[in-house]
């Protein structure tokens, strides 16, 4: 099977989006069942030409809606004997592959959606049109979660059928001892008890009830560490200020090696809220797989997909959004009780590995694949 992916978000750069193009594309390059893989990837922070086996990255630089147009249709063009176009982004990635690869090249076309970028408010009545033509008109929509399944059918009232929920699979991280000392490099102690947030810092992941969480527990050995960047940094520095927890929280900023930080943390808390007057919601979470993936117990609120990623009471913690007290509460519990913390983070490792490989995944999109070309 011959297999070319378009997207505006794939490896090296950071997120949920260019975290699953890319380990959907390596993984399946690296499966006996596929002849080649390319991906058409935009937006890219390294531009570049790039071959390893069966594998094959044409990577842009690229913003502009003409340039994106010219270069999905002349690769759809090139790969037209291709069985498979997908994109990974609906728009307007997604809109100019299905027209070009379905209406002119007679291919099929399949597209991965994710949460927000067909959820979200902002955009022309146009745009809205085109996402909403897009879903309809591919082959099989395939959302990274049950929860965005759900509420794209609702919100553009298309029928379930065409949805096929594939999760994304979790890469392999090294276990190894972290290269560098994080607790000395951020002055952490052997003695701290270190809750992990991973992720941009926006509105939507909640960060702040975090910060507040952690103001809530008289443990002054109880520390938050904060990995990302994004427009909502200053306001939480100046929460943490106000809050006097500067000895408590530290910002880490943008990182290379997220491996470090969560092998050197002992949780996991990423408590999302769904902004509904923006449609912008946490479609799934990868980083609460990654962080099962070190054997940390997570604690996550009932939002988007965020349930769908691990298992309440057995490998972390549900709780509601905003619950400040809640996420406390579960810190505390964690910290108090080595043996359940134990038997949390043994579970979390076997979970992520038996649910979220990416051999798992492979499979479910080649099925899907062949299925839907053997349907005609």
């Amino acid at each position: 099977m011959k297999i070319c992916f378009f997207n505006s978000g794939y490896l090296p750069d950071r997120g949920g989006v260019a975290t699953l193009a890319g380990g959907l594309a390596e993984s399946l390059a690296s499966s006996p069942a596929v002849g080649v893989v390319k991906v058409v990837a935009f937006k890219n922070s390294q531009p570049r030409h790039e071959i390893r086996g069966k594998l094959e990255v044409f990577a842009y630089p690229y913003k502009k809606m003409w340039q994106m147009i010219f270069v999905v249709f002349w690769y759809t063009l090139k790969f037209r004997q291709f069985d498979v176009f997908h994109a990974t982004n609906i728009f307007p990635v997604g809109f100019f592959t299905l027209l070009f690869g379905k209406y002119i090249f007679g291919k099929k076309v399949f597209i991965t959606i994710h949460g927000t970028d067909v959820l979200a408010k902002s955009g022309s009545g146009l745009v809205k049109w085109a996402k909403g033509f897009t879903m309809r008109r591919s082959d099989r929509i395939l959302p990274n979660s049950r929860s965005t399944m759900k509420l794209a059918a609702e919100d553009y009232q298309i029928d379930d059928q065409i949805f096929f929920v594939i999760y994304p699979g979790v890469t392999q991280l090294s276990e190894q001892k972290p290269s560098v000392d994080i607790r000395r490099r951020y002055g952490l102690t052997d003695q701290d008890f270190v809750v992990l947030t991973v992720g941009q810092l926006i509105k939507r992941k909640g960060t702040d009830d975090l910060i507040r969480a952690i103001k809530g527990l008289d443990d002054e050995t109880i520390k938050l560490l904060v990995v990302g960047e994004g427009p909502e940094k200053q306001n939480l520095q100046n929460l943490v200020r106000e809050l006097g927890l500067a000895s408590r929280v530290v910002f880490a900023g943008s990182v290379e090696g997220v491996e470090d930080f969560y092998e050197t943390a002992q949780v996991f808390a990423l408590p999302a809220k769904y902004l509904a007057e923006q449609g912008d919601i946490e479609g799934l979470g990868i980083a609460f797989l990654e962080a099962q993936y070190f054997g940390k117990p997570v604690i996550g609120t009932d939002s988007g997909g965020i349930p769908e990623t691990f298992r309440a009471n057995e490998t972390g913690f549900l709780v509601g959004e905003g619950d400040i007290a809640a996420i406390a509460e579960r810190i505390k519990h964690l910290r108090h009780n080595p043996q359940i913390y134990e038997r949390m983070s043994n579970a979390a490792k076997t979970f992520v590995r038996q649910e979220f490989p990416w051999t798992k995944s492979v499979r479910q999109h080649l099925n899907i694949y062949s299925q839907t070309r053997q349907a005609d």
